[in-house]
């Protein structure tokens, strides 16, 4: 390529624009690699995100960040409340972002199709949402990721309200997920892990009943601060470690593992189950 395919001095200010249709190089490859049944629904679609992106999307993400989120820690009565207070412009990032199906898209029919995309679209979709909001990636992939446990290992589907609210274009309805995953000894090495789950002594009394775990270890990443869903790795309580044992703080409920690994993954609930 002798020349650039635009002046880059036009697009100084990073907004405003469209960052779909400014990135033929993406176009290109998008192209190459979606399922031919699915390019001309997706280039449409994101087209229509990568608006959103240059548009409100990175005003509002301006303002997020001299808005840093504020934690309170206790009420005025002392107690402890631990409450994460956002910008209302994190609040309408989010419900653009899952309201167009960053995360919906790959699990649920779309408008105008019969059948979900394929994972590529959600990945393209965090691609262009990484020019105005790096943080949101975050919690979208997290929350993705959630999902995507459930449905490839919650073959009962005992989790099914919990997938349903990962995955909803509803904003008002949808959770966020999270994920408690490495440890120090492992990194991004998952098999690895020392922490350890076991039943739980008692369960809270519910319409259902969810098997519960106790996990034991030192599991150092979080996915996003007010998540409703953390996905945990945690091996048998039979199988033991070196690893001083530290009690996590919350109750899960059990997500079946996969039989070929002894390294099982836990989901947990952090608050209320959604409704319905």
């Amino acid at each position: 390529m002798v020349d650039p395919p635009f002046e880059y001095s036009e697009f100084d200010e990073g907004r405003h624009v469209n960052y779909w249709t400014l990135n033929p190089a993406l176009q290109d490859e998008a192209r190459r690699l979606y399922p031919e049944d699915e390019f001309e629904w997706a280039a449409a679609n994101l087209a229509a995100f990568g608006g959103l992106v240059g548009e409100p999307i990175a005003d509002n993400a301006d303002r997020i960040d001299t808005h840093s989120p504020e934690l309170r820690t206790h009420d005025k009565h002392g107690q402890l409340l631990n409450e994460v207070q956002y910008h209302p412009d994190q609040h309408e990032n989010e419900r653009l972002i899952y309201e167009h199906g960053i995360v919906a898209d790959a699990f649920t029919a779309p408008p105008g199709r019969d059948d979900p995309v394929g994972l590529l679209h959600t990945l393209t979709e965090q691609l262009l949402l990484s020019y105005a909001d790096t943080g949101l990636v975050c919690a979208q992939s997290m929350t993705a990721g959630a999902a995507l446990v459930l449905r490839n290992h919650d073959h009962a589907g005992t989790y099914s309200q919990y997938l349903d609210a990962l995955t909803t274009r509803d904003y008002d309805s949808a959770i966020e997920g999270a994920m408690f995953m490495t440890e120090e000894q492992g990194g991004s090495d998952v098999g690895a892990t020392e922490t350890v789950a076991e039943p739980a002594a008692q369960s809270p009394p519910g319409p259902k009943a969810m098997p519960r775990v106790q996990q034991f270890g030192r599991h150092r990443t979080a996915g996003t601060s007010n998540s409703e869903r953390t996905n945990s790795p945690a091996r048998n309580g039979s199988v033991r470690t070196s690893t001083p044992r530290r009690r996590s703080r919350s109750l899960g409920d059990l997500t079946p593992p996969t039989e070929r690994t002894a390294c099982r993954y836990f989901s947990f609930h952090t608050s209320s189950p959604p409704a319905g």
